[in-house]
Formats: structure tokens, C-alpha cells, sequence
């Protein structure tokens, strides 16, 4: 299967007026109609067990298919956001998923540029049985960045994953988000996350709220019958002010959003 699919401009309002509210009778009759003319075959797995779970992906339940699509958009428009050039490329070999994604724009009169990567170009994982993962957003002044490695491809079982964000401004992300907002001052994190079965660790950790900082390691052993957790902290500076913000000021921003 291959496909090279482009579009020049979407607008998410055309979107949304295209679906039109939908009863769940109406969409189950769409779904069932759609599902009769594709040749989709049955998953391996049975219908019972999901295809996503904490684990990872159930690689046994995706179609034993050669694919490649790739998707350019020129220009998506919605509502305090406008992305350009967006360039898909995704692959499925061996029931393994390949896929980058890439683009960039304005978000709320903010700049924007993002990109992901899921596994290698040829859809099979590197020597030695890693698949990587990649991810990059920036949105005004604030960063995340995920990289990581897992053991088996799509198998979260196994894994290294390490991550930073920086936001000095976090509560325009947060209200976009439709998260509270109050009080929320600079946010900085950075940190690795690596799994081993049932046990999971932050060998490294660093959180930063305001002027208040924590840092250290943390472990999860969920194998035994009681989950056991341990954690090694500290802080250079604690401000409650930064993690419980004063009732005037939360009700202020209350006020605020709900004149907006």
C-alpha cells in the first residue's frame, strides 16, 4: 500500500462543519458501514485485548500490511493557531510503525515549530533492538524535548527516556490546556524516566517552580503484592507561595478567565 497524499489549506472550522453534531447511533452506523467495504483483517489478538496499553503497542493486532503514506499540508487554520508546512512520512514493515512528523507556524500570536520521530526511516529498529523516539516543541519561550530508547520496537516495557521543558510564561499554555492557572509562575523540569518490567526510576530529576526547586531520584517497584516507593529529595529553596498560590490571587485569575 502506498500513498502520497497533499493538501493546500484546512480550515478547522470547514472540520468541525463537516462532522455536524452526530448522534452515537449515527456515528456507530458510519463506523459499521466503513468497516464493511475496508479489507481490514481481524487483529491476532482478539477483539478483547486493547491496542494501546501501559506496556506499549500490541503489534500483533495491527494488519500484517507493507505501507507507506506520506501527507504534506501547505496551511491548517483554526482558532489562535496557524501551522505551515507540515510534512508526514510514516511507514508500517513487519507490523512495526516508522513515522516523522514536522511543522511549524503561530500559536496564540506565539512562534511555533514542532517535529516527532517514532523508529528509523526502514521501519526496523537499529542494532542492537532500539527504537528510538524523538520529540521537539517550541512555542514562544517554551521548550519541551523528549528522546528515548526502547528496547523492542513499540514496547514500552524496556525503556530510557529522557525529557527537559522550560516555560517562563506557563499560564497561557495552561488556560489553552483549560488547566488552572493561578499562581503558576516560571516551570522548568528535566529528568530521565527509565523502565525495567515492573520497576520504574527517575535516576535523575530536577523540578522548578518560581524561585522553588526539588531534585534527586525516585524509584516504583510495582512487582510485589504492595507497590513499594522510595525517593531521595532536596531543596535549595522552598516557597509555598510557588506550589499553593494565595486564595486573592487564584480568585483574581478567576475573574479574569471568565471575562475573557
Amino acid at each position: 500500500l502506498r500513498a502520497d497524499l497533499r493538501s493546500e489549506r484546512i480550515r478547522i472550522t470547514d472540520l468541525e462543519r463537516l462532522m455536524g453534531p452526530r448522534t452515537e447511533a449515527a456515528a456507530e452506523e458510519v463506523a459499521q458501514e466503513a468497516a464493511e467495504e475496508l479489507p481490514v483483517p481481524a487483529p491476532a489478538a482478539g477483539p478483547d485485548r486493547p491496542l494501546i496499553t501501559i506496556d506499549g503497542v500490541d503489534r500483533s493486532a495491527l494488519p500484517d500490511w507493507q505501507a507507506e503514506v506520506d501527507y504534506t499540508l501547505a496551511r491548517l487554520v483554526g482558532p489562535e493557531i496557524e501551522v505551515e508546512n507540515v510534512e508526514l512520512r510514516s511507514q508500517l514493515r513487519d507490523q512495526i510503525v516508522a513515522a516523522s512528523l514536522s511543522g511549524g507556524g503561530q500559536i496564540r500570536g506565539e512562534p511555533l515549530d514542532l517535529s516527532l520521530r517514532l523508529g528509523t526511516p526502514d521501519g526496523q529498529p537499529p542494532a542492537g533492538g532500539a527504537y528510538p523516539i524523538e520529540a521537539h516543541l517550541e512555542a514562544g519561550q517554551t521548550t519541551i524535548d523528549v528522546n528515548g530508547r526502547l528496547a523492542e520496537a513499540m514496547r514500552f516495557g524496556k525503556a530510557r527516556v529522557s525529557f527537559e521543558m522550560a516555560s517562563p510564561t506557563p499560564k497561557k499554555w495552561l488556560a489553552l490546556a483549560g488547566l488552572p492557572t493561578a499562581g503558576v509562575q516560571q516551570v522548568r523540569a528535566m529528568g530521565e524516566l527509565v523502565r525495567d518490567g515492573e520497576r520504574w526510576r527517575l535516576p535523575e530529576l530536577y523540578l522548578e517552580v518560581g524561585e522553588s526547586n526539588l531534585f534527586g531520584t525516585a524509584s516504583a517497584d510495582l512487582a510485589g503484592a504492595r507497590p513499594l516507593l522510595t525517593a531521595d529529595l532536596r531543596s535549595n529553596r522552598l516557597d509555598f507561595n510557588d506550589l499553593m498560590p494565595a486564595q486573592e490571587e487564584a480568585e483574581k485569575v478567576a475573574e479574569e478567565e471568565a471575562e475573557e
